[in-house]
């Protein structure tokens, strides 16, 4: 600081710093130095002027913030004949401000673990302190403030309207107990509480004596690390510097006159020397949120020194050290000294992450997360601007993605995302500048197209389905339906055109489904024949499994249904692969694949009937299978088939040692294999221990 400073120019500097300055003024405005400063026995009696805050108040909690600060700063500015004494007047100050009749304050060793008696106090007097004796307890069986201790969060405990176990003082009185952690940095220094008040405590009552305590610990350390403080100057200072805001005063003619190091920080600068006597307009403020420059006589922070006027709250852009813009609301509070202007105190906030945070809520009102285009809330509010004449004919292509639910079913929300994202690339290749593009919700997409044709839409939907058929998905070539319909006529509602659209498009799905089902089956039955390895061996699976099926005399139909089923056991594979190679490796991602094969399969009305198969295939006989344990008859028989036909293959391949094949099976005889089938494949492979078909 570099300034003397008279005690209006501190009331005003808290005042703006307090929600409720004009209490504070009515206060503090009339009394003298001493007054504000002794607090024992001279003046009128502060608790007495905090009573008749509180009674006429119409909001108490803004009434209990006003009188926190005044406590505040009672205990900043007045002087203690100890830190003792300084905590305890706070505690006291806490009793009124709650209306407790205990309150207690212990001091907490982080290394040896102990707390430390300071203050004991009943109905504002104090019944025990560390002036009387030490008294020292192990941090860990201290009941509620051990819990306290360990979890760094405020405690409440409300016996008597939650019924539960009520904490008492030796006296017995005590039915209900707030304890909070007194925390710096993130350590805790102290645990601190209050008792017996005539209503339930609430967090409204965390927050007052949080901040007190806080606020008091902060005051007792710089106080013991700053004793040789005694002028007005250096009190105030430490009054600034412990709050959050940027706070600088103005002369008459609108130069600095000292900053608090919030202030300081956030313009920059590491010392008030480049701002002390320097024009304020010249240095922070001279430029509006658009960037325009403006004069010293428009400049709103000056203002207050012209006319004495008060501003609460404005927001603006100020300068920093660097020549960087940041945005700031600010507040403008004019002093005066018998009757004359003589200067201003402004308060601020950097309010750059408020301001992102609400471009960026504004952003996902209107964005679709996923894809970055508009959402629906978006087309619904920007209808009526583009359902104008100027805009006719005006054309909308509704749009709907084939194969997400079979992506998501198979390959998992991710792939499924990765379509969505990559349809919607594609329609912003297709679409032009001026041009609006929405994802609507789940796989739906609308297109809105002004002074754009009937004929003209139709050439942008085939240029939409030439993009998406050039496009390969996990799931096979891009497909999507699409209808479109135009409004001609002003007259006409955008909404009958939208639903003929929509009409157009279901109706599109629905006759190509058969031709689109037909491709992606297709995709994924060839995508599983190029596995390495896979076409040989699903074959020889499939071929022995026919074997087994006619020995077991089975039907011409169930045969077909065996075999075809056999070959597709492994079909789940092409999803594991497509997690990842790393999935090859897992025994969990490995187990998933009959799940998966389940789903691809029953997917596609053409091999629905083989999904139950596949699903079962790693059943075991004795019920140690997956993937729902089933045991011995209740595994169905063609799965049990395919299961001794793959455990034959399996151990034959690769070195086709016959004997080793056999053995496998053997071993695996009414454990994993129906001991049955066993001894029905065994005796087949005696005709021919090569078997493939």
């Amino acid at each position: 600081m570099t300034l003397e400073l008279s005690i209006p120019w501190i009331l005003a500097i808290l005042s703006l710093c307090s929600l409720g300055f004009i209490f504070l003024v009515r206060i503090f405005w009339g009394s003298s130095r001493t007054d504000i400063k002794a607090g024992n026995g001279q003046g009128e009696d502060p608790r007495r002027q905090r009573c008749e805050i509180l009674d006429q108040a119409e909001d108490p909690e803004n009434a209990k913030a006003i009188l926190r600060n005044q406590i505040l700063l009672e205990a900043f500015s007045r002087d203690f004949a100890s830190s003792h004494d300084q905590l305890d007047y706070v505690l006291t100050q806490a009793l009124e401000i709650t209306g407790s009749a205990y309150g207690y304050l212990y001091l907490y060793d982080e290394d040896k673990k102990l707390l430390t008696l300071e203050n004991w106090i009943r109905e504002g007097q104090t019944v025990m302190n560390s002036a009387d004796q030490k008294r020292t307890y192990r941090g860990d069986r201290m009941g509620q403030w051990s819990q306290v201790l360990q979890s760094k969060k405020p405690m409440i405990i409300n016996a008597l309207s939650h019924g539960g176990v009520v904490s008492k003082t030796p006296d017995g009185n005590v039915f209900r107990l707030l304890t909070i952690p007194i925390l710096i940095d993130e350590v805790i220094v102290g645990v601190a509480g209050l008792a017996n008040k005539p209503k339930d405590y609430d967090d409204a009552d965390v927050h007052q004596f949080s901040l007190l305590m806080t606020g008091v610990w902060n005051a007792k350390m710089r106080r013991e690390r700053t004793l040789e403080l005694k002028e007005s100057k250096e009190k105030l200072e430490l009054i600034l510097d412990s709050v959050a805001e940027g706070i600088f005063g103005m002369d008459e003619e609108a130069r600095f006159t000292f900053v608090n190091a919030s202030c300081l920080k956030i313009f920059g600068y590491s010392s008030s020397e480049p701002l002390i006597g320097k024009s304020v307009h010249d240095l922070i403020h001279h430029t509006r949120p658009d960037q325009s420059a403006f004069s010293a006589q428009d400049c709103p922070l000056l203002r207050p020194i012209r006319t004495g006027e008060v501003i609460l709250t404005q927001e603006s852009t100020f300068l920093r050290a660097d020549g960087s813009f940041f945005p700031a609301q600010f507040s403008v509070h004019p002093q005066c000294r018998e009757g004359k202007i003589i200067g201003a105190v402004v308060t601020f906030l950097d309010i750059t992450d408020r301001k992102k945070a609400e471009e960026n809520l504004n952003y996902l009102s209107r964005h679709d997360v996923l894809t970055g285009l508009y959402n629906r809330a978006h087309f619904e509010s920007i209808l009526p601007e583009v359902d104008q004449p100027e805009n006719l004919p005006l054309s909308i292509i509704v749009g709907d993605v084939n194969g997400l639910k079979l992506s998501n079913d198979i390959f998992g929300h991710a792939a499924g995302d990765d379509l969505l994202q990559r349809c919607a690339e594609i329609l912003q290749r297709v679409a032009k500048p001026q041009d609006l593009l929405f994802r609507i919700g789940g796989d739906e997409f609308y297109l809105l197209l002004k002074n754009t044709s009937e004929e003209e839409a139709h050439r942008r939907m085939e240029s939409i389905r030439q993009a998406m058929a050039g496009e390969t998905f996990q799931c096979g070539k891009g497909s999507i339906s699409l209808g479109s319909d135009t409004k001609e006529r002003i007259s006409e509602s955008f909404y009958d055109v939208l639903s003929r659209a929509d009409e157009a498009m279901y109706q599109e799905k629905v006759l190509g489904k058969e031709k689109t089902t037909k491709a992606q089956l297709d995709f994924l039955r060839q995508w599983y024949r190029s596995l390495p390895g896979v076409e040989e061996h699903a074959l020889a699976v499939a071929d022995l499994a026919a074997s087994l099926g006619q020995k077991l005399y089975l039907s011409h139909e169930e045969q077909l249904r065996l075999k075809e089923a056999a070959f597709y056991h492994g079909i789940g594979k092409i999803a594991i692969r497509g997690e990842g190679r790393k999935a090859k490796s897992s025994l969990t991602g490995w187990k998933e694949h009959p799940v998966i094969g389940y789903r691809i399969l029953h997917a596609f009305e053409e091999t629905m009937e083989l999904a139950d198969l596949v699903l079962s295939q790693r059943e075991n006989w004795d019920g140690s299978g997956y993937p729902k344990g089933l045991s011995q008859s209740a595994i169905p028989l063609l799965a049990r088939v395919i299961s001794a036909s793959k455990a034959y293959v399996d151990a034959l391949v690769p070195d086709y040692d016959v004997e080793k094949a056999r053995k496998a099976l053997l071993d695996a005889r009414g454990k994993e294999l129906d001991p049955y089938l066993v001894d029905l494949l065994l005796d087949t492979l005696s005709l021919n221990p090569l078997h493939s078909g």
